[in-house]
């Protein structure tokens, strides 16, 4: 009974040894996709959203450069956790 379960708990190892392996491409993977969507997301933000700010960005005002910050801030954010959610559930499907 001992033996049995130290070898399941090797194959259990083994296992784990290689899907950390795979996790690695697919983190890699997923930074890519997340960079790449993030680029081509803010490039039509930035040219709709910045003119509105011209005048802020003119002045320095520090409040407005805020309000800037925090609207790409939470863009990230939600873009972020989407694509967070969207790839942990195609992990949970591949099992």
């Amino acid at each position: 009974m001992e033996l049995s379960w130290l070898w399941q708990n090797g194959d259990q190892k083994m296992q784990a040894q290689a899907q950390n392996k795979d996790s690695k491409a697919k983190s890699l993977t997923e930074s890519a996709f997340d960079i790449l969507t993030g680029y081509l997301m803010y490039i039509p933000i930035n040219y709709f959203v910045l003119p509105l700010f011209i005048d802020t960005i003119q002045n320095q005002e520090i409040f407005g450069l805020m309000q800037i910050s925090a609207l790409f801030t939470c863009v990230a954010l939600v873009r972020k956790y989407t694509i967070r959610r969207w790839f942990e559930k195609r992990r949970q499907q591949q099992l």
